[in-house]
This record gives C-alpha cells, sequence and structure tokens, in this order.
C-alpha cells in the first residue's frame, strides 16, 4: 500500500482530531469521500456550549469513540513562573491524551496549537494526514506563513514533552485535505468540496429566486476600526439583514434589529436554507473571512466584502476577489 494513500486497513488503529465546527465538517467530508469511519475522535476546544457540542455530537457519524476534551486555560503568571506553568500544563497535557492510546493513522487539523502538539506526540502516528485550518492555509500575510518556530521555542515545547509544531506539520504530512482551489501552506494537497455539490443548489429549471435573504456577518475586533464607517453605512442601508455576531466583539457593536439564530456555523446554516428553499437567493456581506470564502461559490449566494477599494488594501481585495467576492457598494 503507499503510504501517501488515505485508506485504512484493519489490523491499524485510526484517529480524527477537530478543534473547531469547520475542522468537523472537513473531516466529515474527508470520511464521506474516503467510505472511512475512525476508531477514536476527539473534539479539543477551550469552550464547551451548543455549537460546539453539536458538532461534537456529529463526529458520532464517523468515529467510532468520541471524547470531548474541554482544554483548560493559559498559565496567568508573569516572568519566569509563566514558562514553568506553561512546561508544566504541557506535560499534562500529553499525559492527559496518552490515555487514548497509540494511533497508526491520525487524521488531523494543522492549527498552530500547543493542545493539538501534545495530542500528535501523544498519539504518536505512523501517518499523519491533515486537512486546512480555515483561510490561514491559503493566505500568504497569515501567521502560517510568517511564523517559524525559534531554537528557544522548540527546546520548551520539549521540555514540556512535546515532539511537534508547526513546520514538522509541514514535513510529517502524508497529504493534505483542502477545501480551496488555491495554492496552500502545505505542498502534498488533494482538493475536496466542503459543501453540497453546485448542481443539488440549483434554482429548479425555467425559475429564478423569489427571495432575497441578507446576512451580515460582522467584523472580528481586530477588523472594527478599518470598516466601522462602512459597517454602518451597510446596517442603515439593510436593516432587515440577519447578523451573524462575531464571538469575540460586543453585540452593542453593531447597530441590528436582528441576530441569526442557530447553533450552526455558517457554512451548514446557509446550505440547510438552499436545500429546504429552491427558490431562495442569500447575499453575505461581511470583511474577511473562511465562512465569505467558502460560501461565495455556491449557487444563488452573492458574497460582499466591507474592506475600502484603496490602495492599503488592494492586495486583500484582488485575493478576494479571485473567489467572487466583490466589494460592497451602496445602491
Amino acid at each position: 500500500m503507499n503510504q501517501h494513500t488515505f485508506t485504512i486497513n484493519s489490523a491499524e488503529r485510526s484517529l480524527c482530531i477537530c478543534l473547531t465546527p469547520l475542522h468537523v465538517l472537513i473531516a466529515q467530508r474527508v470520511a464521506e469521500l474516503h467510505g472511512i469511519v475512525f476508531d477514536m475522535g476527539v473534539y479539543a476546544s477551550a469552550v464547551n456550549d451548543t455549537r460546539q457540542q453539536h458538532y461534537f455530537n456529529a463526529m458520532r457519524g464517523f468515529c467510532k469513540r468520541t471524547a470531548f476534551e474541554l482544554l483548560p486555560p493559559e498559565p496567568t503568571q508573569r516572568g519566569l513562573m509563566k514558562y514553568v506553568g506553561l512546561l508544566q500544563l504541557r506535560r499534562r497535557m500529553v499525559a492527559r491524551f496518552a490515555r487514548f492510546g497509540r494511533f497508526d493513522v491520525v487524521l488531523s487539523a494543522c492549527s498552530i496549537s500547543h493542545h493539538l502538539w501534545a495530542l500528535l506526540t501523544a498519539s504518536r502516528p505512523q501517518r499523519l494526514f491533515t486537512y486546512d485550518d480555515g483561510l490561514l492555509n491559503i493566505q500568504t500575510d497569515a501567521r502560517h506563513y510568517r511564523k517559524t518556530t525559534t531554537g528557544r521555542q522548540r527546546l520548551l515545547l520539549r521540555l514540556g514533552g512535546i515532539r511537534y509544531f508547526t513546520e514538522r506539520l509541514l514535513t510529517d504530512s502524508l497529504r493534505h485535505f483542502t477545501i480551496y482551489d488555491h495554492a496552500n501552506w502545505f505542498a502534498r494537497t488533494h482538493r475536496i468540496e466542503l459543501l453540497a455539490t453546485q448542481q443539488d443548489l440549483l434554482a429548479p429549471a425555467q425559475r429564478t429566486p423569489s427571495q432575497v435573504l441578507k446576512i451580515f456577518v460582522g467584523p472580528s475586533p481586530e477588523q472594527v476600526d478599518e470598516v466601522r464607517p462602512a459597517m454602518l453605512n451597510y446596517c442603515s442601508a439593510n436593516p432587515d439583514a440577519l447578523v451573524v455576531q462575531h464571538p469575540r466583539l460586543p453585540t452593542s457593536t453593531i447597530p441590528s434589529a436582528a441576530a441569526l439564530q442557530s447553533h450552526l456555523v455558517l457554512e451548514d446554516h446557509v446550505q440547510q436554507l438552499l436545500q429546504s428553499d429552491p427558490l431562495l437567493a442569500i447575499e453575505i456581506t461581511g470583511v474577511e473571512s473562511s465562512a465569505l470564502v467558502n460560501l461565495a461559490g455556491l449557487p444563488r449566494v452573492r458574497v460582499f466584502t466591507l474592506l475600502p477599494p484603496t490602495p492599503a488594501h488592494a492586495s486583500r481585495l484582488e485575493f478576494l476577489r479571485q473567489f467572487g467576492i466583490q466589494p460592497y457598494a451602496r445602491t
């Protein structure tokens, strides 16, 4: 068997690792496309709410056993004690994850996370396969590309019992599953479709959508200042738009009448809306996120960005245009 082929024989123990709802969607598609059921599925998160539990439960559809791991917070000490706390935390994480045993084949997220690296260290895979963390995998200005693990950082990881780090994921991954038709952080990539096929979501023949639902994806705290005028302009012109609030942004930041109520991530929610109503069209407006890019190629969906069309944002706008995302213009 070619070790790069994503197959699992009956003698191999297999593990699937997810850290976010998007990870579950991607891992689920990989499992479906390859006819694989993992022996173990681990969902590791610092948050335990209705949304996280929904996607953790979804892992039971492609994993024989599952475990939800609530991750502890980072040490709050300062100075030398901070590093002592980190070393202790990392060793505890490796020991905690070691109870799952060793796995021959692992499908893993590729996040920059010492919790993930601790889980990989404990599982000691002979064959490692990875999948996208999100938009960071294809943004050349993202920290995935800028970040390198220094010798000092590697030493601190080793002292904490962790043998994995960013660059090792790049070299050890035999195949990386990507949901983007774009140059990736990983070299050995295999493209998969995340959502339903476009044919499934087309409007009935000879008929056009008769209703338009507008959804506004709130900016992250880091994006608010650069788009505040455009955001206020959008909310004023589209008071009927449903808002998907960024989890780290106070609700009062966006003057909107209604929030989109769903325990699903936006990709899942939009796909279900389109499947339930073949005459529904959806307009999604936001700034710059994986959800915007993931949804931009679907039939009956138009996606816009509030990034101002200025020279300072030219490269980011060009990146979004490659996926069919256009600057929002008030009509």
